[in-house]
């Protein structure tokens, strides 16, 4: 249907402090239908093993026009998954950027480029 007048709002919860970390509203206009849509917020700083409560919800809807939000069947380990305050058995199908730089990754980088320039030069000495 017809989402222009419908605005899909969010929130983000430290369960461990009951502090929201984000909130936000987008507007229905802006939702691209069967693509990723992006939430941005600021980024939340000593978040490891913290759990966390996300609440979607939309304003304006009707039965006819509205936000539909897909999930899978299976559950993930230490998730909760709960349409209209009634626990469902799945997972929200969502995925999560990050923009900073991952040490892990960039030492893993290193150990390829090393690998490789030594594998040149044995290979160059094998065939010299």
């Amino acid at each position: 249907g017809d989402v222009s007048k419908v605005n899909l709002c969010y929130t983000l919860e430290d369960v461990s402090n009951d502090k929201m970390a984000a909130t936000g509203k987008i507007s229905g206009e802006e939702l691209e239908s069967t693509k990723f849509n992006r939430i941005a917020f600021d980024t939340i700083e000593n978040c490891r093993n913290k759990e966390f409560l996300l609440t979607v919800w939309s304003e304006s809807a009707t039965d006819v026009d509205g936000i539909s939000l897909y999930f899978q069947p299976q559950m993930e380990n230490g998730t909760e998954l709960r349409i209209n305050d009634e626990k469902t058995d799945g997972t929200l199908i969502m995925k999560t950027i990050t923009n900073r730089f991952d040490f892990e990754t960039f030492c893993v980088f290193l150990i390829l480029v090393g690998f490789m320039y030594f594998f040149m030069k044995v290979l160059y000495k094998l065939f010299k």
